[in-house]
């Protein structure tokens, strides 16, 4: 019976419990067998045929309860593919050996393979669910092996020749580079000494084989070499065939890669050439007193191999290096038989030290002074090199600045160029007058050549400004030089252009020169062409040098142009040449090869541009009334003029041609931008007209619709529809075009060219701000006298008096 205390107690342990476990008594945890096979392991590794070998299977005890029986451990089924078992061993678990859970179980086969290749190993615990286990998924294992046909493999890998380019009783080596390509070390010589070879019309005089023993051993992945010491004694090819374990006393995993063979050319002699290449510093620009090295580089330009140190030898070399205090010499490997200087191949000495006294110092270096070798060319054994040894830093920086200038770009932008003679940091101090507080502006980097580009200038105004340039240690700063910038971006032509046509190579060469820096380009057109091709430099320069070359024979017109970074252009008059057309003649030609050509005075952008036929007007207040209009004499059969709407002339447009002339000689040259401002009028202009949707060819390809597309936009309005109401034919729905009116209204009257299409001109007619294309010569003079207004001839008189 319990006391009432132990009655006590337990109750108190109870009430614990029960709170401990919020109220709740649980049970103690199941206890369950599971059989997992983890690994299947092959001993020894890298398994071959008819050779003896243990597969060891690893079962774990992954349940919770001890192994204490064979119940469910016989019960296994197992298949080794090509593997014959000829024993085996079961785990024998007892009630006094137990396996605990987590602990293996190991099965034993023992035996052998009888095929190479893969095999697969499959092992399956309690086959036949004799264990009642937790989970019954996890009682098979499978594993993939290769099964060798040996351990064994010997790979022969290269036939080597030392020296690579031998000649005719050269001491030389043939070595035989041979691998252990298989799975076990060689232990013997079985497969080794079981050789074959034939090296042709080389006499051997000295051989070393490998020699594998229990106590050197050529283990798995590792290389055995032959060596045949040596002369070849005829000049040629010579074949070279080496093959190991000739008879197959080794049984190998593979037998097809015991062979090999190269062929050697051999020279009829030796023909070593020593050449002392280059001396070299380490440090560009040295001073005295500061550690650095001399290397030297010899090379070997003989046709053979040297395989000796016969003259690269201290004693064979002359190093004269005057003032040069030598700390330590280096040098390469001297050649050797093993080692050789091939042809072409490198020999460096190194010599550090420092020198002891600043200047010009000859540096000789030569090999082979005592003419130990025969070699094929004895002149270039030395070579010499004269390098500046500076007597300190400020020495060693200094530099010169040269060539000094301001390239104007704008009305507010100027870029200043110089050089100096070693490469330094640099940037430019610029100022308006001498009281104004100097502004900078740097390059980038270390350079002999630097250009500074200064911006937000003020127009029209003069600025000083100097260069500061530093090296290291020097800092330079020139005298200040001025320039002026232009009142606006209008480009000029500072010089006459100058063209030179060269007849018999059939080009032309255009030189001209602008106030500003801008591209340059030739417009040019062979008579019978409509649109003008262009050639161009997109470079920025003031100087432009233009050529044309293979030029067909015939007529050419052309005109210059040149384009500021700010748009603004200047272009010349247009001009013509001649490339003679080549005829067979049995005479002998008296023509010009060169034909110098100057044009006409050139044009600015504001085109003014003066043909003799020009007829000056008096009247200005007709003048006023009539300018940038064609005026047609009503009463002399239609004479049409053009009076120019800038210079208070006007031109007779007697024949298509003429009007054609006067347009381009007149023109104002545009850019497409400010082109576009100007509303599209149109008149019907000659030529094809390929998608009939009444703009010609000529005149949509000068406004870059397309030729092919009646609606180029596909917006379900032609591009003639849309033009002739100021929409975009290039934008659908609805775009208006960016019209300006007060920039139209400024260009009325104005022929204006597209200096960066091909040349195609405009003229704005005065009366409607639209601008109309003047296409062929037809289309200019039909232009004209569409858009002409009639005058008396006694109004035409009085243009011409005051």
């Amino acid at each position: 019976m319990f006391s009432s205390n132990k009655f006590l107690k337990v109750g108190a342990m109870f009430l614990m419990v029960v709170f401990l476990f919020g109220g709740k008594i649980t049970k103690a945890a199941e206890t369950y067998y599971d059989l997992s096979p983890a690994e299947i392991l092959i001993t020894p590794d890298n398994p071959v045929i008819d050779k003896n070998f243990t597969i060891t299977v690893k079962v774990k005890n992954a349940g919770t309860k001890n192994i204490d029986s064979l119940i469910g451990l016989t019960d296994f089924k197992y298949k080794f593919n090509n593997f014959s078992v000829v024993k085996s061993t079961l785990p024998a678990p007892t009630l006094t050996s137990v396996t605990k859970p987590g602990e293996y179980l190991y099965y034993y086969f023992e035996g052998g393979f009888n095929a190479s290749g893969e095999a697969v190993l499959e092992f399956t615990a309690d086959n036949n669910n004799e264990l009642a286990e937790s989970n019954e998924n996890n009682n098979a294992i499978t594993k993939k092996i290769n099964v060798l046909l040996s351990r064994y493999d010997l790979l022969l890998e290269d036939i080597i020749v030392s020296p690579a380019g031998p000649a005719v009783n050269q001491k030389s080596i043939i070595t035989v580079k041979a691998k252990n390509n298989g799975v076990a070390g060689l232990f013997d010589n079985a497969g080794l000494n079981n050789i074959r070879f034939n090296f042709a019309n080389f006499s051997s005089e000295d051989t070393v084989y490998p020699n594998a023993t229990l106590s050197n051993i050529i283990k798995a992945g590792e290389y055995f070499y032959y060596t045949f010491t040596g002369k070849f004694t005829k000049a040629g090819e010579a074949l070279l065939t080496f093959s190991l374990d000739d008879t197959e006393q080794l049984t190998e995993q593979n037998e097809t890669n015991n062979y090999k063979e190269k062929k050697a050319t051999v020279k009829e002699k030796e023909a070593i050439d020593l050449t002392a290449e280059k001396i070299s510093l380490n440090i560009k620009e040295p001073i005295i007193n500061e550690r650095m090295e001399i290397t030297v580089t010899v090379a070997n330009r003989g046709g053979t191999s040297l395989t000796n140190a016969a003259g690269l030898e201290s004693d064979a070399v002359l190093a004269n290096f005057p003032y040069f205090e030598i700390a330590s010499t280096t040098h390469d490997i001297y050649p050797s038989i093993a080692n050789p200087l091939d042809p072409n191949e490198i020999f460096k000495y190194g010599y550090i030290g420092q020198f002891n006294r600043a200047g010009d110092h000859n540096l000789i270096f030569g090999v082979d002074k005592n003419i130990k070798v025969a070699e094929i060319n004895k002149n270039n054994n030395s070579t010499s090199t004269i390098i500046k040894i500076f007597a300190d830093k400020t020495e060693r920086d200094d530099f010169k600045i040269t060539d000094i200038r301001a390239e104007i770009i704008s009305s507010t932008s100027v870029m200043v160029v110089w050089k100096t003679d070693k490469p330094t940091i640099g940037k430019v101090s610029y100022r308006q007058g001498a009281y104004q507080t100097d502004q900078e502006a740097s390059s980038s980097g270390e350079q002999t050549s630097h250009a500074v580009t200064l911006s937000k200038l003020a127009p029209n105004r003069v600025y000083d400004y100097k260069i500061i340039a530093a090296k290291a240690s020097v800092t330079k700063i020139s005298n200040y030089q001025n320039f002026s910038t232009p009142t606006n971006d209008a480009v000029i032509a500072t010089t006459e252009p100058k063209v030179l046509v060269e007849l018999e190579k059939k080009t032309l060469a255009a030189s001209w020169s602008t106030n500003l820096k801008a591209t340059g380009a030739i417009y040019y057109r062979h008579s019978g062409e409509i649109n003008y091709k262009k050639a161009a430099v997109e470079v920025l320069s003031l100087h432009h040098e233009i050529k044309l070359e293979n030029l067909a024979g015939g007529e050419y017109d052309y005109w210059l142009n040149s384009t500021s970074s700010a748009g603004t252009v200047w272009f010349s008059p247009v001009s013509a040449f001649t490339i003679p057309i080549l005829i067979a003649s049995t005479t002998a030609s008296t023509t010009t090869d060169k034909v110098l050509m100057v044009p006409p005075a050139v044009s600015t952008i504001s085109g003014n541009n003066q043909p003799s036929s020009a007829i000056d007007i008096k009247n200005n207040n007709l003048y006023q009334s009539l300018r940038g209009k064609i005026i047609l004499k009503v009463e002399s059969a239609g004479e049409a003029y053009y009076v120019n709407p800038q210079n208070k002339q006007m031109y007779f447009l007697n024949r298509p041609a003429d009007a054609y002339k006067v347009m381009r000689n007149q023109g104002t040259g545009i850019s497409n931008k400010n082109l576009a401002k100007i509303p599209v009028g149109l008149v019907a202009a000659s030529g094809a007209d390929t998608d009939n949707d009444g703009l010609a060819d000529i005149l949509e390809e000068a406004l870059e619709t397309d030729k092919n597309k009646q609606d180029t936009d596909g917006d379900g309005y032609t591009d003639k529809q849309e033009l002739q109401s100021d929409y975009s034919p290039f934008a659908s729905g609805g775009i208006k075009l960016t019209i300006d009116s007060n920039f139209s209204n400024a260009q009325k009257g104005k022929i204006l060219l597209q200096v960066e299409g091909r040349g195609e001109a405009w003229y704005v007619n005065p009366a409607d701000g639209r601008r109309y294309f003047l296409g062929r010569p037809a289309d200019a003079f039909q232009v004209m006298r569409l858009l002409g207004t009639g005058v008396s001839n006694n109004n035409f008189s009085a243009l011409q008096s005051k």
